[in-house]
């Protein structure tokens, strides 16, 4: 079985960098732009970990509510999320608040990221 990762992501960039990335571990890559599509998406098929980004366009709902969303719902509470931001300590501390299990800062090392999705997916490096 692979797993499937989510990344919600309005840079375009930014998911070419972690879909090169995590290509090596030989996951499914799933891209979307906001939070409310990935709740369309989570009720359709849940993906095995969430890579969502704390700033998405303004029609869209901020990473942290995403976060906090999910993880007050028994049904999707148990999926890994790793929020990516350039926010700082105060965007880490707001998404760590809404329950996310890990974050990145970006600019990020490739190796950190791949390491920490294989740790959450139980995959190797």
């Amino acid at each position: 079985m692979s797993a499937n990762i989510l990344i919600i992501e309005d840079d375009v960039n930014t998911v070419d960098i972690v879909s090169a990335t995590l290509a090596p571990l030989g996951v499914n890559i799933l891209h979307l732009r906001t939070g409310q599509e990935a709740i369309q998406l989570l009720q359709e098929e849940p993906p095995h970990l969430i890579l969502v980004d704390v700033r998405l366009p303004a029609s869209s709902m901020s990473g942290d509510k995403f976060v906090e969303n999910i993880k007050s719902n028994n049904q999707y509470a148990h999926i890994p999320v790793i929020v990516v931001t350039a926010s700082g300590a105060e965007g880490v501390m707001k998404v760590m608040k809404a329950g996310a299990d890990d974050y990145l800062e970006k600019p990020f090392a490739i190796g950190v990221l791949r390491r920490m999705v294989s740790r959450y997916l139980g995959v190797g490096t």
